[in-house]
């Protein structure tokens, strides 16, 4: 008696995981048959191409070592299962996959965008791009380090786009700062964490100072008898000195390069600024240079009645007057007849005959003194007598 078989087997390809991080893993699959099953084919296509047989098991359990590499590699691969019955009716094909999967096994790339070559605020804003052909990037961790230390995880970024707040006051305040990133996909595939800098800034917050260095004879007070030589003496300790001006007077700003002379007598308003490399401007300042270099000028008018030959007929009142344009009159002093020399406020009134000799000299508030100065007079109050 002959028994026919018309009966198709049944088969389908196992589940998978919905993603693989290996190359190469098992696929399996599952076939029944009333007369029994004596192969299974395995079929395959990745990222929805053609369909191809990647081989037939003709030994139960039915499974196979899939290999990607050969194929393509990383992708979305698909499979179904074709079993063959010991009566060789084939069963179809079904209508769509039994089981599909993602390979990636190519970690993700990153890199922290490009910064300005300086920062003036102590917090800013550090970016990065990543990428990933396969599962797509999940995560991105930010690592810095303050002047060749130690590098230290800034934090990790779990959503696109990838961006970090470092607030550098609580990180070690100014200084060079570099940055690199590392990140990982949806599988856990991580980047190489090999520390080299993607991108630096150096951070300055501090603006420059200005010196002022005033060479000249002191005279009185703030004030100076000579000529002054100006010197600026600008320092930063960030990003380095760019530019230092001046100005005078109010006029125009002036570049500063070297030492200056300022010998015009006055007083003189003197702005001055720095401005760093990373653009902080230092807050103006401002000296007065009070300069005086001419002495005072005192004139001496005699008051009374003046008889012939030169001669006061009166008692005679010296009024000395003192000028001077800048710093103004300081003291004035007297010396009456080879005298003490005395200090000058009103009118010197001289009653006495005879002849007389006043020497007078001024010094102004800066302190520069006037070269004495002297006027003769003589006085004749009586009568000639006749005998």
């Amino acid at each position: 008696m002959i028994i026919q078989d018309t009966i198709l087997p049944v088969s389908a390809v196992d589940s998978l995981p919905a993603s693989r991080v290996t190359p190469t893993f098992p696929v399996t699959a599952t076939a029944t048959d009333s007369g029994g099953v004596a192969g299974v084919e395995l079929f395959e296509r990745k990222d929805g191409g053609a369909w191809a047989s990647y081989g037939t098991d003709t030994t139960s359990p039915w499974q196979w070592s899939f290999d990607t590499t050969a194929l393509g590699g990383d992708g979305f691969y698909e499979f179904y299962s074709v079993a063959t019955d010991r009566a060789t009716n084939v069963e179809a094909p079904p209508a769509g996959p039994d089981a599909s999967t993602t390979v990636d096994t190519a970690p993700p790339l990153s890199s922290a965008d490009s910064l300005p070559v300086y920062e003036t605020t102590p917090a800013f804003v550090v970016t990065a791009s990543a990428s990933d052909s396969g599962s797509g990037v999940a995560s991105v961790d930010l690592y810095y380090r303050q002047l060749g230390g130690g590098w230290t995880l800034l934090g990790t970024d779990d959503a696109a786009p990838w961006s970090w707040v470092i607030d550098t006051a609580l990180a070690g305040g100014d200084g060079f700062y570099e940055f690199y990133s590392v990140a990982t996909d949806a599988l856990g595939n991580t980047e190489a964490q090999s520390p080299a800098t993607d991108v630096s800034t150096t951070v300055d917050t501090i603006a420059p100072l200005t010196g002022l260095t005033l060479t000249g004879i002191s005279g009185q007070g703030a004030w100076y008898v000579s000529a002054v030589t100006v010197r600026l003496n600008p320092s930063d300790f960030g990003s380095g000195l760019a530019t230092t001006t001046y100005r005078i007077d109010g006029g125009s700003w002036i570049p500063y390069s070297t030492p200056f002379l300022m010998s015009d007598d006055g007083i003189h308003t003197m702005e001055y600024a720095s401005t760093d490399n990373a653009g902080n401007v230092e807050l103006t300042q401002t000296a007065d240079i009070s300069i005086d270099t001419t002495p005072p000028s005192t004139a001496a008018t005699p008051g009374g009645t003046l008889g012939a030959n030169g001669w006061y007929q009166s008692a005679v009142t010296i009024q000395l007057v003192t000028s001077d344009a800048t710093s103004g009159p300081g003291l004035t002093e007297f010396q009456l007849d080879a005298g003490a020399w005395e200090p000058y406020s009103s009118g010197v009134t001289v009653p006495a005959e005879g002849l007389h000799d006043i020497v007078f000299r001024s010094t102004d508030v800066a302190g520069n003194a006037e070269a004495e100065q002297a006027l003769p007079f003589k006085i004749d109050l009586t009568p000639p007598t006749t005998e």
